[in-house]
């Protein structure tokens, strides 16, 4: 394979940064419906899904281009994508809500709280667990808990 080959990108540069930029939003959009919690606790099944979900779309981003130029273009539109993405939740909060989660109360007053455990699949163990891996060994001790944005439980008692 000659340098020219490698060095120079058989694809349209454009068509690349449209493309990791279709995917990148489309995936965003597909992670949002998921919901907070699913990707706060990898599961083994969740891994495979990540693994599957990058091979099968590896081939849409770079529109089966070899050169290396095609795929440092594609990364760097997809860094660019999650610079701007970070830029537009600082500068503007109504982006935020739209793209990121509040922070929910999955606890309150010793208690979880039904309807956001529902919404986020969440199971009494999963929130026991992320408790006792905070040092909290009760629920009923925790006053108010919020599931952040990392899908993390924050929960000071």
């Amino acid at each position: 394979m000659s340098l020219e080959l490698l060095l120079v990108p058989e694809s349209p540069v454009h068509e690349l940064v449209l493309r990791g930029a279709v995917i990148d939003f489309s995936l965003l959009a597909a992670f949002r419906l998921i919901g907070t919690h699913e990707f706060g606790q990898l599961t083994p099944f969740d891994l495979i899904l990540l693994l599957i979900i990058s091979e099968s779309i590896s081939t849409a981003l770079n529109a089966y281009d070899r050169s290396i130029a095609a795929r440092l273009v594609v990364a760097a539109t997809l860094f660019a994508v999650n610079y701007l993405m970070s830029l537009a939740r600082f500068r503007f909060p109504g982006f935020k809500r739209l793209v990121w989660d509040e922070a929910q109360e999955p606890i309150r007053e010793g208690m979880p709280n039904r309807q956001v455990v529902r919404r986020e699949r969440m199971t009494l163990d999963d929130i026991e667990s992320s408790l006792r891996a905070k040092g909290v060994d009760s629920i009923e001790r925790v006053r108010l808990g919020y599931l952040e944005n990392d899908c993390e439980i924050s929960a000071p008692y």
